[in-house]
């Protein structure tokens, strides 16, 4: 998605981001290390039927600059509110996923009149309660001394089920023949978001304040976020409703990109 990307001056920090696709706004906020290109074209290109998708590389990874003021997961969302303002979008359909989740959430708790209704992905309102589920899950997905091969293999490990990737042999074969550069290529922006994660006090007291209709989805063997943290998010939320992938991991948007975005889409367009 990042060829043909645009530059917005967002307070003190230059946000790359893309438009593609016709209908109804619906902004899509990456997670932790990835870029706008890590959504994928299979999953984007079926929400662009029925969506105009605004994509970003959150600060200090990708495209996007890293600014001067301390990362959090609050000043991720307010990127985010900046970039629709920007773009003169009064309200949109948001999507987050993992720590995208998080901010979509703050996003949506900070400036209510811009969501319209809400899609959270393997996600939570706490990241504290992941990290107590899998302390050596985090340990090595933000372990910032991993580069290329090293990390390309964590990736895959965290983001898919063994017994998936065992009946998908091409599908990791290809994904491996991809070294992975953005952590060596934003290092500082890559540090910056396991700080701001770290301080993140979350938001599930906050969260029964959130109106707008949302939908939680979870990969039932997701190894990052557990789907049982993802099932708690949706008993908070007022017109929260759950959906799930049996053998789905944390990487649904690789492993089911075409059924997730006809989820998404469907829920949208009710």
């Amino acid at each position: 998605m990042s060829q043909g990307f645009r530059t917005a001056q967002i307070d003190d920090v230059s946000l790359a981001y893309t438009v593609a696709g016709q209908g109804e706004p619906l902004l899509l906020i990456m997670g932790f290390g990835g870029t706008m290109d890590f959504w994928g074209f299979p999953f984007v290109s079926t929400l662009m039927k029925k969506f105009k998708v605004i994509a970003f590389d959150n600060r200090g990874v990708g495209e996007s600059s890293i600014g001067t003021e301390p990362p959090s997961i609050e000043r991720f969302a307010s990127d985010a509110a900046g970039l629709l303002d920007h773009l003169g979008i009064e309200s949109t359909h948001v999507l987050g996923w993992s720590m995208g989740g998080y901010v979509a959430q703050e996003l949506t708790l900070a400036r209510p009149e811009l969501v319209r209704d809400l899609v959270l992905y393997g996600t939570c309102c706490d990241h504290r309660a992941a990290l107590v589920s899998r302390p050596e899950t985090f340990g090595d997905l933000m372990d910032l001394s991993e580069t290329g091969m090293d990390r390309t293999k964590t990736t895959l490990r965290m983001l898919f089920p063994r017994p998936w990737l065992d009946f998908h042999p091409g599908f990791e074969k290809a994904f491996l023949s991809r070294p992975m550069t953005v952590y060596s290529r934003c290092a500082e922006g890559i540090a910056g978001q396991v700080k701001a994660i770290a301080s993140w006090k979350g938001c599930c007291d906050r969260v029964p304040s959130i109106s707008v209709p949302t939908l939680v989805v979870a990969g039932e063997m997701d190894g990052v976020i557990p789907a049982s943290l993802s099932r708690e998010l949706v008993k908070a939320l007022p017109d929260g409703s759950f959906r799930s992938f049996s053998d789905g991991g944390h990487g649904l948007v690789y492993q089911y990109p075409k059924e997730l975005a006809e989820m998404v889409t469907n829920f949208l367009s009710r």
